[in-house]
């Protein structure tokens, strides 16, 4: 198995982060509406979701979480 460090890791991040932007970007606004099935996140809410993952992730660690029944979702 390889491993990688920090900066391996932040890479990673910033790419994703760079593509998710780009996505957003070429998806005009008025599809963000768009759900592939009934019970599938719109590409609005899937992007919503994306952009409070590491708040949400930070927040886990911050407060020492161990149980996600402790946390309110928004």
């Amino acid at each position: 198995m390889t491993y990688y460090g920090g900066k391996q890791m932040a890479a990673s991040f910033r790419t994703v982060r760079d593509n998710t932007i780009k996505i957003a970007e070429e998806v005009p606004e008025s599809k963000y509406d768009f759900a592939p099935a009934p019970d599938c996140r719109t590409i609005g809410k899937t992007l919503v979701h994306l952009a409070l993952s590491p708040t949400f992730q930070s927040h886990i660690h911050t407060n020492r979480i161990t149980d996600l029944a402790q946390v309110n979702f928004p």
